[in-house]
């Protein structure tokens, strides 16, 4: 007998043009015979256990049937395939966003199609109920309706969106995301482990939790996740209020006796205890790796999009060797597929919340630059100061499919944010010269304010002029110094209005001469 894993379900999409994999598990040794639309795909040898069938390529396909064994999935498509990695800002619901009614005027689609992996922190959760109301949105395909698209991450929608406008074939997002996670939430232990500079992850969730009292910790960690109010996550993340305002909405929803309750627990815990991190912390290491990314592991996808980065803002100096490994484990994982990845926002928060975010960028840049197939999308006009929730994830989601249009699909247009190409001396300054640079201006908001400029160690004035693709910097400083240097937008929070042709804003570079 088959047991399929739970992502093939009626109304499922699979990857068009590429070998696609059916896997779960088979209670005997026997051979299985797997149809689509009535015609025979082939018969295939399995084992007791675990199984996964590596089926042919099929072109795009609308409604179809797929038997394999005595297991019938109906409204079966064959399309384009994206999986939706990160943390929050990933999982970021449509009905969060300021540009939702976008979304919500768009008729039904009964070809676009999304799937949410649940997103247990650690395995058992689901048997104690907590997040029974969540649970109710995970591991189902849902067709795109006014009712079904709030619960929809909005990165990837309008990613999806223009796709099905662009392609005409059906469209499909696995959503594969969870906030207030690290990229080493991500990946098997394997992958810390044998690394010198990415096991401190691992070593410093072992001292976390050497000799801790685990019934202590488990009591805890219960009433922490029961006390979570869906009505405050609302408030907070499609607005922008206070904690104060966020701790009102909780206690309207809780009873005295349950507040009373609470208040007693931080007399029995110590501040510690209650941010401990421990074998129930989704932000453990390799937490999502087995409750996740394994669930679905050997599915087919086209490609990735990837946004996160916020939790690994104080381990900056090696974000740029967890990243690329992420990304090698996960085209191992999946397929080898194209990676387009969302730069952090402009944030700086309080108390140095946005602190290592300049280097967190610094270090997604480079992998875009280093590996291949790896694509980043600029999201230096949609930031807030101090909200790490941009609320505007549709110029993302465009500017996504601007990557994918150009880079994977071979459908060419500006796709890349302009970025600095080199800098050379002038008699009056310094004239940077930028690439991806069409039709460049400084008119949008902000202009060229991220922009500094330091004159053998000192802040330097100058005057900006835009020719043609180059930033021409004047300056008496400038023009003497023996030393130059440029940085832009190298700030947790900054303002960008620098963008080119197809309205894309520029990342952050750096530039010395």
């Amino acid at each position: 007998m088959l047991e399929l894993a739970k992502i093939f379900q009626s109304g499922m999409i699979f990857q068009r043009e590429k070998p696609f994999r059916v896997f779960g598990n088979c209670s005997e040794d026997g051979r299985v015979e797997v149809k689509l639309d009535g015609k025979s795909l082939g018969v295939y040898p399995v084992e007791k256990g675990a199984f996964c069938l590596e089926l042919p390529p099929q072109r795009a396909k609308w409604n179809s049937t797929l038997e394999v064994g005595s297991v019938l999935l109906e409204n079966v498509d064959f399309g384009e395939v994206w999986i939706a990695g990160g943390q929050s800002n990933m999982q970021f619901y449509v009905k969060w966003d300021s540009d939702r009614e976008r979304v919500y005027e768009r008729p039904s689609d009964p070809h676009f199609r999304y799937y949410d992996v649940a997103r247990w922190a650690f395995e058992g959760e689901e048997k104690d109920g907590l997040r029974e109301r969540d649970a109710a949105h995970w591991d189902k395909w849902n067709s795109f309706s006014r009712e079904t698209s709030p619960y929809f991450s909005s990165l990837p929608t309008f990613f999806a969106l223009g796709l099905r406008d662009a392609l005409g074939v059906p469209v499909g997002i696995v959503g594969c995301n969870n906030g207030g996670t690290s990229a080493s939430c991500w990946i098997p232990e394997e992958d810390l482990a044998g690394d010198a500079a990415l096991k401190v992850y691992l070593d410093e969730y072992r001292r976390a939790t050497e000799g801790m009292d685990l019934k202590r910790y488990e009591i805890l960690n219960y009433f922490l996740r029961a006390d979570a109010c869906e009505e405050a996550l609302d408030l907070c993340l499609s607005g922008a209020p206070t904690p104060q305002e966020v701790a009102a909405v909780r206690y309207e929803h809780k009873s005295s006796q349950w507040i009373a309750l609470m208040r007693r627990l931080r007399e029995v815990f110590t501040p510690e205890e209650f941010a401990q991190i421990g074998p129930r912390s989704r932000n453990r290491p390799c937490s999502l790796w087995g409750t996740m990314v394994e669930k679905i592991a050997g599915f087919t996808f086209r490609g990735a999009l990837w946004y996160q980065g916020c939790d690994d803002r104080k381990k900056g100096n090696i974000h740029e060797k967890l990243l690329s490994t992420l990304i090698a484990r996960w085209r191992k994982t999946f397929c080898d597929m194209p990676f387009i990845v969302t730069q952090l926002a402009p944030f700086s928060g309080n108390a140095g919340q946005g602190e290592g975010f300049p280097e967190v960028r610094a270090a997604q840049a480079r992998v875009a630059e280093k590996m291949p197939g790896v694509f980043l999308v600029s999201s230096s006009d949609v930031g807030n100061r101090y909200d790490i929730h941009p609320k505007f994830k549709r110029k993302l989601g465009e500017r996504s499919l601007l990557q994918a249009l150009d880079k994977v699909y071979g459908i060419p247009t500006l796709s890349d944010a302009p970025v600095a190409a080199g800098a050379v001396r002038t008699a009056e300054g310094v004239a940077i010269a930028m690439k991806h640079a069409e039709g460049l201006n400084a008119d949008g908001e902000g202009g060229l304010s991220a922009l500094a400029v330091f004159a053998d160690g000192e802040k330097a004035d100058f005057e900006a002029e835009i020719v043609g693709e180059t930033i021409c910097l004047k300056g008496e400083k400038i023009a003497r110094a023996k030393k130059v240097r440029i940085e832009f937008a190298q700030t947790p929070y900054y303002l960008v209005g620098l963008r080119n042709r197809a309205n894309i804003p520029a990342v952050p570079f750096c530039a010395e001469i």
